[in-house]
């Protein structure tokens, strides 16, 4: 009778990881495996330098926003940062490989405002001027961020659904002025 190389406890033990090393393997490779359904196309030169974007990213920028021809990309992480002016606005805009927007970001001026959110502010800042006014739209959200200003304060204000809520308040001319009390939320 034939006896085996290997003792049957140390065959089993064998098999169980070998097993668990093919599992392993197979499921860590799965989803990268799904990770190549694009393909990078030639790069696309813009602005004086050449940015890897892919094809569709550029299509779906170029359906969102036709009327641009002054764009910069660049590369954060895996996904693609577009950043141009239009309308007399600038705008940072960020997409996925698969062509879906993060966000948005629009710089502007207060008559960007939608007149119901400048008449709350202004409900609340009477003697401010708005120089400055951020639009941030992700993941169906819309904030407005909202400087506002007069002769000594400024404030940072943010605006949600109706809801104004002061961020931080300033006094001009106060180094590295922190948060001051009475910070609220309307």
């Amino acid at each position: 009778m034939l006896t085996p190389l290997i003792p049957p406890a140390m065959s089993t033990q064998f098999t169980s990881r070998c097993s668990c090393l093919f599992i392993t393997l197979f499921i860590v490779s799965s989803p990268f495996a799904q990770v190549s359904e694009f393909t990078l196309h030639q790069p696309i030169p813009v602005t004086g330098h050449t940015v890897k974007v892919y094809e569709n990213v550029q299509t779906e920028f170029t359906k969102v926003f036709p009327k641009v021809t002054n764009v910069e990309w660049s590369k954060l992480k895996k996904n693609y940062l577009a950043k141009f002016s239009m309308d007399g606005q600038k705008y940072s805009v960020l997409f996925t490989p698969r062509a879906d927007i993060v966000y948005q970001i629009t710089y502007g001026k207060v008559n960007n405002l939608p007149a119901d959110v400048r008449k709350a502010i202004k409900r609340m800042y009477v003697e401010f001027e708005i120089p400055t006014v951020i639009k941030v739209e992700e993941a169906g959200r819309t904030i407005w961020s909202v400087v506002v200003e007069d002769e000594t304060n400024f404030a940072w204000v943010r605006v949600e659904n109706d809801e104004i809520e002061e961020v931080r308040k300033f006094t001009k001319g106060t180094p590295h002025a922190g948060p001051q009390p009475g910070m609220a939320k309307h």
